[in-house]
């Protein structure tokens, strides 16, 4: 059984708990946050394995996102309930549980693949900010009579403490920085988030050995919605043009707002003919659905210029921009010989009620 670890070993330790505040808070990433909760909470408070697992609010399930010991690949395969298993017990109430005879406790769940009714011994400790659950520490010990004392324990709910507030601010640094790359009014990405992902996608092209494709679509006078309907009307149809082209877009692809109302989507590609037959769905998905306002059915038209980008060429954005620019306002000019594409029904609300 351990022993108490003494006033100077706890003054100690919990020096390096204010260390390990510091420290956390101080990181950047979240992967690097909990790799380093881990290193931290196993050399304080030693274990056999533990686990970090965040909450799906939506399922009601812990998920394992770190695992440290002998049997990680069975514990990441774990997806407890709420009030399932000690987690869950902890994670369900919001307070932390001790059982140092688990093998014996009828809360206690099993991992699959794991040898069963060995002696263990378990802490488990929930994230809690703001009286909602994050997820849920636990840490394990095998063997006969390796109990986790009072300081330990008290020990894990101070550093489950920590963790919760790294992990806070983690988050909310994660969404601040995503914000800072979406367009406010149709939820695309801006031209600085559109770019970030262009050159994601060229790593990923130049993986696959792929190219890029990129389409620039811009809407046919535009300026006339707003002057006939209004900028509410105009704003609502930029978000309806958005929801079209997020529709239209392969999986993985980056879809921005890069100003007004042109739009730029990018995706890769291993086949020469996408360029034009996703460029020929966008005008399609656009021309094709009018936007149902309570003044009528505002429909528009969009032109589409594209550009093709080789691996290798991630550092020449700005011409693959000019060059699907120029390729709209060709399409553009072309389009203006056309019959209006954009009418407003007044009586469509009424026609389609009638029907």
């Amino acid at each position: 059984m351990t022993q108490p670890c003494g006033c100077g070993a706890l003054v100690q330790s919990y020096e390096r708990l204010a260390d390990i505040y510091r420290d956390l808070l101080a990181q950047q990433s979240l992967d690097d946050l909990l790799n380093r909760a881990a290193d931290a909470v196993t050399d304080l408070v030693p274990c056999s394995s533990l686990l970090i697992a965040e909450l799906d609010a939506a399922d009601e399930t812990l998920v394992p996102i770190l695992v440290r010991g002998e049997w990680t690949e069975e514990i990441m395969l774990m997806r407890p309930r709420l009030g399932e298993g000690l987690i869950g017990w902890a994670a369900a109430r919001g307070r932390p549980v001790r059982s140092n005879e688990a093998h014996n406790d009828p809360r206690a769940g099993h991992v699959a693949g794991t040898p069963q009714d060995e002696p263990e011994s378990i802490v488990c400790v929930p994230f809690v900010s703001g009286g909602t659950v994050l997820g849920a520490l636990s840490i394990y010990r095998e063997g006969e009579a390796w109990y986790f004392d009072d300081d330990e324990f008290a020990m894990a709910e101070r550093f489950a403490d920590a963790v919760t507030l790294a992990l806070v601010n983690a988050k909310a640094r994660e969404q601040l920085h995503d914000l800072a790359r979406l367009d406010h009014l149709t939820g695309c990405l801006n031209r600085r988030g559109f770019h970030e992902r262009l050159d994601a996608l060229a790593r990923a092209a130049r993986d696959e050995h792929s190219e890029i494709v990129l389409l620039i679509a811009d809407l046919d006078d535009f300026k006339s919605v707003n002057d006939e309907f209004g900028h509410v009307t105009g704003d609502v149809l930029l978000q309806h043009v958005s929801d079209q082209l997020r529709a239209c877009a392969p999986s993985g692809a980056a879809v921005g707002r890069l100003g007004g109302d042109e739009f730029a989507l990018a995706f890769v590609s291993q086949s020469p003919a996408d360029a034009e037959r996703f460029a020929e769905a966008i005008a399609a998905a656009v021309d094709g659905t009018p936007l149902i306002t309570p003044a009528g059915a505002v429909s528009t038209t969009v032109s589409v210029g594209t550009a093709r980008i080789e691996p290798g060429d991630d550092d020449v954005w700005t011409d693959a921009l000019s060059t699907a620019d120029a390729a709209m306002y060709r399409r553009k000019t072309s389009r203006r010989a056309e019959p209006r594409g954009r009418r407003a029904n007044r009586d469509a609300p009424r026609l389609l009620a009638d029907r």
